[in-house]
């Protein structure tokens, strides 16, 4: 599972991930995020390698979460699910067990962040 944060999404397994509009986080938050991101691609590609195997059309979902100044995972939950229970829980629980997450950098001055994330599945046959 590899992927990328900005408007111009990309893949090379199964997974894409857009993360956010550019004009809604400061500089620091964006590279937090993109930190966040990271341990989350990098715990999923171990836990759910097989995840999109047996899909036959893009499946796509939108989740909520927020993070702590210190890191800790303070609420995840689906805006907009996918017709694909076993991929929405999958989600929820990768998101979930990444946690905890690195803590904030001081530059960062908000007690917690919420990301809004779309993510997008396409078959790997």
């Amino acid at each position: 599972m590899r992927f990328t944060t900005n408007l111009i999404c990309s893949i090379t397994l199964a997974l894409v991930a857009c993360a956010h509009s550019p004009e809604q986080y400061t500089l620091a938050e964006k590279q937090y995020i993109d930190r966040v991101l990271q341990k989350i691609e990098i715990i999923g590609e171990h836990r759910y390698p097989e995840l999109t195997r047996e899909l036959d059309k893009p499946v796509e979902l939108v989740v909520v979460f927020q993070i702590s100044h210190g890191g800790s995972l303070q609420g995840v939950d689906i805006l907009q699910p996918s017709d694909k229970p076993a991929i929405d829980n999958a989600i929820l629980e990768l998101i979930r067990y990444s946690a905890p997450y690195p803590p904030m950098p001081d530059s960062i001055v908000k007690t917690t962040l919420t990301i809004e994330k779309r993510w997008l599945f396409r078959p790997t046959n």
